[in-house]
């Protein structure tokens, strides 16, 4: 029942040389501690929350109330005996749908996707190449225009340790080949970068995108028993209509495997 990537608005190529730019915002100590207790007191996670807010300015933006966007997953099934041990990159992307129902209360919502989080989290064995053949998004489009990428991990002090050197200041940027990634840091004031390709997404727009997720997602913590509708109306309207199937598939001839 879903047959292309949910559209990003701004679309269409602005003036400027081909790159990627980033975005950066984040709340306080206080909101984000807000954050967590909600979260512990509704049973889900900041990843969930992270990713309803992201539906929703996804839904707002492009006008639909059944949208999909990426997800990246270790890729390391706990469940896995000697997973630990295991030498690799497991990580993986995987599709994230998400139905926007106007009539639903936030709360609700919020159960509903914590619990196809815990799903969804069954397949980081399958490839997105394996989804996708399984879906009806046609090869020539991709299954989804944005990835989220929450960085719950932890890395211990010996890893910044080379015998009695140690490693300072080390800059790893993160570059994919989609338009829009969004990476969340929840450190003790949560932090978001939107890196994006600057031939389809405006600079502008990126640090526009980032305070409405921020004030989406205090929204939601706000009021939980307000409608999704609600929730959606509160948000800005779109600042250009997002491109629709025909003008969509003409900017996305050819395929690239995420």
């Amino acid at each position: 029942g879903f047959g292309e990537p949910t559209p990003l608005p701004q679309m269409e190529s602005p003036a400027g040389a081909a790159g990627f730019a980033e975005a950066t915002a984040a709340l306080s100590a206080a909101e984000t501690e807000s954050l967590r207790n909600f979260a512990r007191q509704r049973q889900t996670t900041l990843n969930t929350l992270v990713q309803a807010a992201w539906a929703a300015w996804l839904g707002r933006q492009s006008g639909r109330n059944d949208v999909v966007f990426g997800a990246a997953f270790s890729g390391r099934p706990a469940e896995l005996t000697g997973v630990e041990n295991i030498v690799g990159s497991f990580v993986t992307d995987l599709p994230v749908r998400v139905r926007l129902d106007g009539s639903k209360s936030v709360g609700n919502w919020l159960v509903e996707l914590q619990a196809a989080q815990v799903q969804l989290s069954q397949h980081q064995f399958n490839s997105p190449m394996q989804i996708q053949e399984w879906s009806e998004v046609p090869w020539r489009l991709r299954l989804f225009e944005s990835l989220v990428v929450f960085q719950n991990y932890t890395i211990a002090d010996a890893a910044w340790r080379l015998g009695e050197a140690r490693i300072e200041k080390f800059v790893a940027p993160i570059r994919t080949n989609f338009p829009v990634t969004l990476v969340v840091q929840p450190n003790a004031e949560l932090a978001v970068t939107l890196i994006h390709d600057t031939r389809k997404f405006r600079t502008q727009a990126a640090a526009e995108a980032l305070r409405e997720l921020l004030h989406a997602l205090q929204q939601i913590v706000l009021k939980p028993g307000q409608s999704i509708g609600e929730l959606l109306a509160a948000m800005p309207a779109p600042k250009t209509v997002a491109a629709g199937p025909a003008k969509f598939r003409t900017a996305s001839q050819n395929y690239i495997a995420p």
